[in-house]
Order: C-alpha cells, then structure tokens, then sequence
C-alpha cells in the first residue's frame, strides 16, 4: 500500500470515528444553548479609569 493511499484510508478511519462518536451528544442540552454569546461565563469585575494610563501602571497591570 503506498503511502498516499495509507494516509486517505487512515483520515477517513478518524473522520468516520470523530463522527460516529460526536453524534451521540445532543448539543441542544449544553449550557448556553441558544445564548448570546459571552452570557453563558462568569462575570468578573472590571476597573473603570478616567482617560489613559501611564505606560509603567499599563504594563505592570
């Protein structure tokens, strides 16, 4: 078998398998599902500033 046949054989195998074995998951049950996206994480709080940052507090932080 040469080798460009090995490797379509072997990628159809991997294809097949990724396949067969994701089609089992029923997505619609994931969180986040129909969402907006970015609703579906955690919510973190951001520091507000007036203007511009100096380039050492920028950088540092």
């Amino acid at each position: 078998m040469d080798l460009t046949k090995c490797i379509r054989v072997g990628s159809s195998f991997l294809t097949l398998t990724l396949w067969v074995s994701c089609s089992d998951i029923d997505l619609t049950k994931e969180p986040g599902h129909l969402k907006p996206f970015g609703t579906g994480g955690v919510n973190k709080p951001v520091e507000v500033m007036d203007g511009f940052p100096d380039p050492e507090n920028f950088f540092e932080n």
